[in-house]
């Protein structure tokens, strides 16, 4: 099992648990990529790289051994501005996870 190095998303010690622990009250991890939107609300850990590194489904794989995921939210504009092998690949990557469309 590979383990997670960044320490800002992997440690238990306070202030470094973002997958060690839940998250205060919404128990709400988001992965974004670059041009994500945010929210002030929502703690944020920007571990790119560069443009396109890590890809959210890199991240998603890596995590999932350590957190455990109950739904996935994911925009209707998703479906639209994503090719179907796009899609397929974010199935892929939340087989068995409750897949839910919001609105923007």
């Amino acid at each position: 099992m590979e383990t997670v190095l960044n320490g800002e998303v992997r440690d238990s010690e306070p202030g470094n648990q973002l997958v060690a622990e839940p998250r205060a009250h919404t128990n709400t991890l988001v992965i974004g990529d670059r041009g994500f939107p945010f929210w002030k609300d929502v703690e944020t850990v920007d571990i790119s790289l560069v443009d396109d590194l890590p890809k959210v489904l890199d991240v998603l794989a890596a995590i999932r051994a350590n957190f455990i995921i109950n739904r996935a939210f994911m925009a209707e504009e998703f479906n639209k501005v994503n090719s179907p092998e796009t899609i397929s690949n974010f199935r892929r990557g939340l087989d068995g996870i409750l897949w839910i469309r919001t609105s923007s």
